[in-house]
């Protein structure tokens, strides 16, 4: 199919197209705000700096051979977070092998001053606070006020205090910090302006191999770090695949169509992209919501929390599958 050089001109405008950039006063108040939670941080949790090797870190460095210098890196991945192999039967089975190289690191760049341990859980509990608000205001609120104060209880939160101060809660706090990057790659991945029935497409393979790393590296310094990939399955459902409800109500704009403009007497055509099996498809337009006006259940859905639209979701599909006959109380 030819394609007119009008046409491969406003191709290429669209791909040199600049994203606009954030206003001055913005970057400013995110700066602010990072510096005030990241103060916060290190005002709590400041004078855990003073603190020894205490309960567990004695058992998990002091007396740990695999943390040692001497050690090889492969007797972390052979050995349980104490030091045990995982055949044995006294092993506590807790597989953490890069939550225990970083105490190798710690003891190669500063010995077994426990300063320089505390120091770094207390700098990875400030990259967390700020990682969180960033998440909460991309992709949970989509705003930076209800973002900030979000992670401001998280930062104060004295539920943290043992994650912090103690230094086996590394793996904690490292874990959430991986979690996070995670699943902000995998969001980065998505086609986030995809309207369909099915899970959005790939938009970027280099950035969802990143979240593919990064959680098996969160998986590999605690064992809870695997359910990010569940999380991600979970946002993209009760998320990303309603984009549609939106698109009805005007909230989201499609992409302008990239396809070369026809004379109004040429025959009308579909690109050969939008073709597959000798069958037409459409990216951006599902079956269902093509042929089917959005109700008015649905319009009052579409400027729902990610939380109320769950909940929205799975009543509705109560409602809609006649084989389901259970009575659902939701509050």
């Amino acid at each position: 199919m030819a394609v007119t050089g009008s046409a491969r001109g406003s191709r290429s405008r669209d791909r040199a197209a600049p994203a606009p950039s954030p206003p001055a006063g913005g970057r400013r108040s995110g700066a602010a705000a990072a510096a005030v939670l990241a103060g916060l941080c290190a005002l709590c949790y400041g004078n855990s700096l003073r603190g020894e090797f205490v309960h567990d870190d004695v058992w998990a460095i002091v007396n740990n051979p695999d943390v040692r210098a001497a050690a090889p890196v492969s007797a972390a991945f052979a050995n349980d977070f104490w030091g045990k192999r995982m055949a044995e039967n006294t092993s506590h089975k807790s597989y953490r092998p890069l939550c225990v190289l970083t105490f190798k690191l710690n003891i190669l760049l500063a010995g077994m001053n426990p300063f320089y341990f505390h120091a770094v859980n207390v700098i990875l509990h400030c990259l967390v606070t700020l990682v969180l608000m960033y998440t909460c205001d991309k992709a949970v609120f989509k705003d930076c006020r209800l973002a900030f104060v979000t992670a401001l209880f998280f930062a104060v939160h004295p539920i943290h205090t043992e994650a912090v101060t103690g230094i086996v809660g590394r793996a904690d706090v490292l874990a959430c910090l991986l979690f996070l990057l995670a699943f902000l790659s995998y969001n980065r991945s998505v086609d986030q302006l995809y309207v369909g029935e099915h899970f959005p497409p790939t938009a970027s393979p280099f950035f969802l191999l990143l979240s593919l790393f990064l959680g098996t590296c969160a998986m590999l310094v605690k064992e809870t770090g695997v359910t990010v990939f569940g999380v991600c399955l979970v946002y993209d459902f009760f998320s990303l695949s309603y984009n549609g409800l939106k698109l009805r109500n005007g909230g989201i704009h499609q992409r302008p169509a990239r396809h070369p403009v026809a004379s109004p007497s040429a025959p009308l055509q579909v690109p050969l992209a939008g073709r597959e099996n000798g069958k037409h498809r459409f990216a951006h337009r599902g079956t269902w919501s093509s042929c089917h006006p959005a109700s008015s259940e649905e319009q009052r859905s579409g400027g729902l929390s990610v939380p109320s639209r769950a909940m929205w979701a799975i009543r509705r599909y109560l409602q809609l599958d006649p084989t389901l006959k259970c009575q659902v109380t939701l509050f």
